[in-house]
């Protein structure tokens, strides 16, 4: 509108716009993130006709390790070392570089109110190797205490039994799965995103992860960060690198088995001192090493020496 273009088919504005945008500013580097509308020939198109770019970024968070999504890509970053590893084999350059936390987040949300005793703060996503673990959890704690979840994704938009999506699970004989979608959507109070998800986990007094099974047997994910950063006492699935970003037992808890994760949410609702004690530790290792300034001050490090 701003331009006053004429984009013929609706669904193309996205990509139409973006490529024109990028023409007029000619960007050194274009992170290509949102793989879902970026995809190669998009890329090799913008490359083409766009000499400024030096460098296109892509970042694989969950290990699709796919070079149908990221084979025009220059550099391939990734939370996961194992998807560094693939795309390195296939003559790729790649760099292994974990989420982290940004300190600035806690200059903009209100004042600390420990509201929720059990919080957890993401999505449910049933693809294959999706959160189909991290349902089973979040039903299990749902059947024993009385979270407060913040969940996005389809699977919980229609739980109660007489919409279509509950009836078709009962019809197709998924009688197990319509009642834990009915049990966690009952206690789903909604998405929440940007500072508003900060104030959930800085509001919580216990908050849950539990990794995507892409992930394996690797701690990765970006919650791991954002609620030990915001000072809440974080509850996460073991994996075995998890010591390589805290100290289980003294900045962050961690379960092994959904049995281990109940006995352990009493344990920290019934002893607060130590609760706060742990929150407080996690928050500072985050600060201290987990930083987004860190971070990126790494990649640069790393585009520098390597003359990328």
């Amino acid at each position: 509108e701003e331009r006053n273009l004429l984009i013929k088919n609706p669904n193309d504005w996205i990509l139409k716009t973006l490529e024109l945008q990028i023409y007029e500013f000619k960007p050194d580097v274009l992170f290509a993130h949102d793989y879902s509308y970026i995809n190669p020939s998009f890329i090799d198109k913008i490359k083409k006709n766009c000499p400024s770019i030096r460098l296109v970024v892509g970042y694989d968070g969950v290990a699709f390790n796919d070079l149908n999504l990221f084979g025009s890509h220059d550099l391939i970053l990734s939370c996961l070392d194992f998807t560094c590893s693939y795309y390195a084999s296939k003559g790729k350059k790649a760099y292994f570089m974990p989420y982290g936390f940004d300190a600035e987040v806690l200059k903009k949300v209100g004042p600390v109110n420990k509201q929720f005793d059990i919080s957890f703060v993401g999505s449910l996503n049933m693809m294959s190797g999706g959160h189909h673990t991290r349902m089973k959890l979040l039903n299990a704690v749902a059947k024993k205490y009385k979270p407060s979840y913040f969940i996005s994704g389809s699977t919980l938009v229609d739980y109660k039994f007489y919409q279509w999506p509950q009836r078709k699970r009962i019809l197709n004989g998924s009688f197990s799965e319509a009642l834990i979608v009915n049990r966690i959507g009952g206690f789903n109070l909604g998405p929440r995103y940007g500072l508003s998800m900060f104030e959930v986990m800085q509001d919580s007094k216990i908050t849950l992860n539990s990794h995507i099974d892409l992930a394996k047997n690797r701690a990765a994910n970006i919650r791991l960060f954002e609620a030990t950063g915001m000072g809440c006492c974080l509850l996460s699935d073991w994996k075995e690198n998890i010591s390589d970003y805290f100290k289980p037992d003294e900045e962050i808890i961690a379960y092994k088995s959904t049995a281990e994760c109940l006995e352990k949410i009493k344990f920290l609702l019934n002893n607060n001192e130590i609760r706060n004690k742990i929150a407080l530790a996690g928050q500072k290792r985050t600060l201290k090493d987990h930083s987004m300034e860190l971070r990126v001050k790494d990649l640069g490090d790393f585009l520098m020496k390597n003359h990328i």
